[in-house]
């Protein structure tokens, strides 16, 4: 499912020369097929004062460079369905530190898997390939206390190895500076609803190529979510028969970001509990299987799946599996409803019916006190969790979630979840 290769030398080769005719040329910006890399001068750079805290009151995006003229600086600035949604950050007033060394502007370090490789880490390979020796830039929010590379989350230190960017290379931006050049790439896919580009699907490929040497695939792998707080009540149960029928299960927030994406790459069908997992497979091209997504969450953003944008041009094939009947949430201070920390309960129907056709043997193997008391014992710790979490100070938070447990048919534990969340 890779390129030769022959094709990734080529792909290669091609950046180069688009690289060596731009330092010949001393054109600022040239064009090609994957878009510009934009040039700055004398560009202040600061940490973040908002990183994806819409949920809380704050903004999506406010933080980074100061770029010169913002309100006309659509390509440089951090954007979602092809519109900017960063705010402007203010300009300090005294600049102590600099950096003269060619940059590069990286993005932000967020501390959330899903968002640092979906939302931020697409400028980071055709950047790497067309100036391989520059710094490349990265900032965080003070309270992350993300002052060197060591203190940044371990799947970011791996990603970076991933796009080969060394950590000499790397400079974390824990105060304000001023650059004097500083380099920044198109965001290559964007949220909720820009995918891919071919040449950028062409460019990952020829990477993949680099990393990886076609082998073996194995038939499925499903990959769970039973061991995060946001789950699918009873996931638990699924895995072990799963396991027990001959179906590879793993947790990748156990696995080194690598051996993640060997397995996605090795694998003809993923099976994914829906989260943010998924969003490694854009760290590869179009050398992916089947994608089957059992969705935990509501559709929104008027998207038909979650992810399709991003998954569909690299997957043999895409399928979503309605498996939740619902999810068990609080709301937050702002009262809205808490939905990515909630707990989802299976239509045990759709399941069943799913991992029938999937792998029969499964479907036989499931008895439904086993599973009844699995998802049972899965709602009861995550009502002990929410009790020592704030959504159990909110009066409007309690009442949502004794709502949930009676729409989802979880009646039996109301007394159990009052006295948990009223105590607390």
């Amino acid at each position: 499912m890779t390129l030769k290769n022959s094709t990734a030398t080529q792909m290669i080769l091609k950046l180069v020369k688009e690289r060596l005719w731009k330092a010949v040329s001393g054109s600022a910006s040239f064009s090609s097929e994957l878009g510009d890399i934009e040039r700055f001068h004398d560009v202040t750079v600061v940490p973040y004062i908002y990183l994806c805290d819409k949920h809380s009151g704050g903004e999506i995006h406010q933080g980074g460079p100061v770029w010169p003229n913002w309100n006309k600086q659509y390509l440089a600035r951090f954007s979602r369905d092809g519109h900017p949604v960063d705010t402007r950050p203010a300009s300090p007033g005294d600049v102590q530190k600099t950096i003269d060394d060619l940059a590069i502007w990286g993005g932000p370090i967020a501390g959330h898997f899903g968002h640092d490789i979906s939302d931020f880490s697409t400028r980071l390979l055709q950047s790497k390939l067309e100036f391989p020796e520059a710094k490349f830039l990265f900032s965080s929010k003070p309270e992350l206390d993300v002052r060197q590379l060591s203190q940044t989350p371990k799947y970011f230190q791996e990603m970076l190895d991933w796009f080969d960017i060394q950590p000499e290379q790397t400079v974390i931006v824990s105060e304000p500076c001023r650059v004097h050049t500083l380099l920044v790439a198109q965001q290559a896919e964007q949220n909720w609803n820009m995918g891919p580009s071919e040449e950028y699907l062409g460019l990952l490929d020829a990477h993949v190529s680099t990393k990886f040497k076609p082998g073996h695939r194995q038939e499925m792998l499903f990959v769970s979510r039973a061991g995060v707080a946001s789950h699918f009540a009873g996931e638990a149960y699924l895995e072990k028969l799963m396991e027990q029928t001959g179906t590879r299960v793993i947790r990748p927030e156990n696995m080194p970001l690598f051996e993640q994406l060997r397995e996605y790459m090795s694998t003809e069908c993923l099976c994914f509990s829906e989260g943010s997992a998924i969003h490694g497979l854009q760290l590869l091209g179009r050398c992916v299987g089947e994608v089957h997504i059992l969705t935990r969450r509501p559709k929104d953003r008027g998207r038909s799946g979650f992810a399709e944008n991003f998954i569909a041009p690299r997957a043999k094939k895409l399928l979503y599996i309605e498996a939740a009947r619902g999810i068990i949430h609080g709301v937050t201070p702002l009262g809205q409803p808490e939905v990515w920390n909630g707990l989802s309960v299976f239509r045990e129907d759709c399941l069943l019916n799913y991992i029938s056709r999937l792998n029969s043997k499964i479907s036989k193997r499931w008895k439904q006190p086993d599973y009844l008391e699995h998802r049972d014992a899965d709602v009861r710790r995550w009502i002990n969790q929410a009790s020592n979490h704030y959504v159990s100070t909110i009066a409007k938070s309690r009442e949502m979630i004794i709502s949930k447990l009676n729409q989802l048919q979880l009646g039996h534990l109301i007394p159990y979840a009052r006295a948990k969340l009223t105590s607390s």
